[in-house]
């Protein structure tokens, strides 16, 4: 109940994993992308995902990954609440605030992949961010 993963495909695009990690009440539930991607992130940076509905602008990293086979743009938001952040540890700091304080401790890792095409790496990261605007306002309603 605390994992969520599915692969939408189709349309002529190349496909999008969404992802998303919750955790009610444990800060140590989730942890930064770059852990589970390991050595195969060769670029990274802020980006910021505009005009999302209820939020505005949602701050997200962006990862670049690169294997020998295929070359992947992840996005990813941490998020305590309704507030959104590109920073894990900020994420953390919130939490363990909010649990101390006795408020909403809860959190989630939201990633969005796709495979980077033809060296696009543009347009990998527009239908990232396209898929991570329509996602949360659903997250909103749906997480405490």
């Amino acid at each position: 109940t605390d994992y969520l993963y599915r692969r939408y495909e189709g349309g002529g695009a190349a496909a999008v994993s969404f992802c998303v990690i919750f955790s009610q009440d444990n800060r140590k539930g989730t942890h930064p992308p770059e852990v589970c991607l390991g050595e195969s992130v060769v670029a990274s940076r802020d980006v910021v995902v505009r005009d999302v509905a209820g939020q505005g602008d949602v701050p997200c990293r962006m990862l670049l990954t690169a294997t020998d086979r295929r070359r992947e743009c992840f996005l990813s938001v941490s998020t305590c609440g309704r507030e959104y952040t590109a920073s894990f540890w900020k994420q953390q700091l919130i939490i363990l605030v909010n649990g101390l304080l006795h408020r909403n401790a809860s959190g989630a890792l939201i990633r969005v992949s796709t495979a980077v095409g033809d060296d696009d790496e543009e347009a990998a990261r527009q239908r990232c961010a396209a898929m991570m605007a329509a996602a949360i306002p659903y997250l909103d309603a749906a997480l405490p």
